[in-house]
């Protein structure tokens, strides 16, 4: 088998043994560097450890970043329970955190979808965030079917030609477009460092491909278009709330990104959550994770029994290999690691005998919990996730896990008056309603903002690389370090 493995995507490829990594990277059309051998024996990924270690680390860090960045501001700011929504160009993502630790899965497949197509992906037994995604972002297309029902997504008109307003040769109106369409988006450059935006061309797309076949007009397109995709973001909420038993009213909504701020505020007030969380440089969040996130070993060793008939001894063993496995990594880390700012945390993988898929408990600090202990803590977390019990049905442990988490750096978010942005050009700007009105809405640049003061929407809050949105009805006030909190007003 060859792994091919990139920052953004890894695949599994069958193939024939005997094939060179050559013949591997012609048919893909790749570099003979971008092709690993898997092996057998001890090490599983070839003769050179520190490949092994490169592509098995990295295949754990994707989609990680993100969550973690989320998690990490939702502790400073004494919020352990929030949505971190990512909304950028293409695609939209939510993942959610529960006292302060995102949610996990245990497995994901590379490449499953192609094209808006389920293909089934490449299953990779790696832990990675727990995290809904669809193709929801600024550049996701509006069309009709032959139906002549509108639909938005999940096709993108990506950053080349992008959407019609960037004057690329851009002719499919996104979601872009009708906030360009509208007005909410300002139409001047950022000093020169970015070209203006078209609404001329943002219109002339609505109008040719949805409003004139639809009979309607371009504003009330445009607003279609938006009320699209946010319901179909609201509905990717719910998927990781509602539908895994979870009120999202119990949650605050971490919105980032660079489209994620136009559009927390509709999300939060669909799905009934009152408080949006915005850090500073939304569009450069999910970058920053990767310097300011935890290190994360996952180190499993399979250990297949019965509950009842589990050996404490034997799971202590376990435990005691995968501790030493872990001082091993440690001390071959390149940046000297702190013992006292490592966290050890051992957990389980149980099912109930004939399921294929396993749910982990984390076990408590005072030693290997007896056989009753343990299944009563699987059954009550499984029924948590799925809302339902098989009390007839034996329990069996599949894995022993241990978590290693360590820093290499304190955190620090953001220095103060650090983004600082153009100067703007108007304080009032007519955002257009869908019947053809207009509204005025107020607009301020976020480092205007001193910390503890409130604004009241309508309003827009121009940032760098986004716009925050606060609604009518809505409040946004500055924290420290430049957080804003945008909340329902009572």
């Amino acid at each position: 088998m060859s792994l091919r493995y990139s920052p953004s995507v890894a695949r599994l490829t069958p193939y024939a043994p005997g094939l060179s990594a050559q013949d591997v990277a012609s048919e893909f059309g790749i570099s003979p560097s971008e092709v690993v051998k898997l092996g057998s024996g001890e090490n599983p990924f070839g003769p050179s450890p520190a490949a092994a270690r490169a592509i098995s680390e990295d295949l754990g860090l994707l989609n990680r970043y993100p969550e973690w960045t989320s998690a990490e501001l939702g502790r400073s700011k004494g919020m352990q329970d929030l949505i971190a929504f990512d909304m950028g160009g293409t695609t939209a993502k939510v993942g959610v955190i529960q006292d302060g630790r995102p949610r996990l899965a245990r497995e994901f497949y590379a490449d499953r979808y192609v094209g808006g197509d389920d293909l089934g992906g490449y299953a990779i037994r790696s832990p990675v965030i727990d995290l809904a995604e669809i193709g929801a972002g600024g550049g996701s297309i509006a069309w009709l079917d032959p139906a002549g029902v509108l639909k938005v997504g999940p096709q993108s008109a990506g950053s080349q030609p992008g959407p019609a307003c960037y004057g690329r040769g851009g002719g499919s109106p996104t979601v872009t477009d009708a906030h360009c369409a509208l007005g909410t988006l300002p139409s001047d450059s950022s000093e020169g460092e970015t070209p203006s935006l078209r609404p001329d061309l943002a219109r002339a797309a609505i109008e040719a491909q949805i409003a004139r076949p639809l009979g309607w007009t371009v504003e009330r397109s445009a607003h279609a278009i938006l009320e699209i995709a946010t319901a179909n973001m609201a509905e990717m909420v719910r998927l990781v709330t509602v539908r895994r038993g979870l009120d999202p009213r119990d949650f605050a909504l971490l919105a980032y990104g660079g489209a994620g701020p136009l559009h927390a505020g509709d999300i939060a007030r669909e799905v009934g959550v009152e408080k949006v969380v915005i850090p500073p440089y939304p569009g450069m969040f999910s970058a920053i994770g990767t310097v300011m996130c935890e290190v994360k070993y996952d180190l499993v060793q399979s250990l297949l029994r019965k509950v009842d008939v589990l050996e404490p001894e034997g799971v202590r063993e376990a435990f005691r290999r995968l501790e030493h496995r872990a001082q091993g990594l440690l001390a071959d880390e390149a940046v000297p690691v702190d013992p006292e700012s490592v966290r050890y945390s051992r957990h389980l993988d149980l099912r109930h005998e004939g399921q294929l898929h396993e749910l982990g408990i984390a076990l408590r600090r005072d030693g290997i919990p007896s056989h009753a202990e343990i299944e009563k803590d699987f059954r009550n977390a499984y029924e948590d996730s799925y809302g339902y019990r098989l009390p007839g049905s034996a329990v069996e442990l599949v894995n022993v896990r241990l978590e290693v988490v360590f820093r290499l750096w304190k955190p620090g978010f953001f220095p103060k008056d650090a983004q600082r942005i153009r100067t703007l050009t108007e304080r009032e700007r007519a955002i257009a309603e869908a019947d053809g009105s207009e509204v005025q809405w107020r607009v301020l640049a976020r480092h205007e903002l001193v910390p503890g003061e409130e604004v009241y929407g309508p309003t827009l809050i121009e940032d760098e690389g986004s716009v925050v949105r606060v609604l009518a009805g809505q409040s946004a006030r500055r924290g420290d370090e430049g957080v804003l909190i945008v909340e329902e007003r009572r």
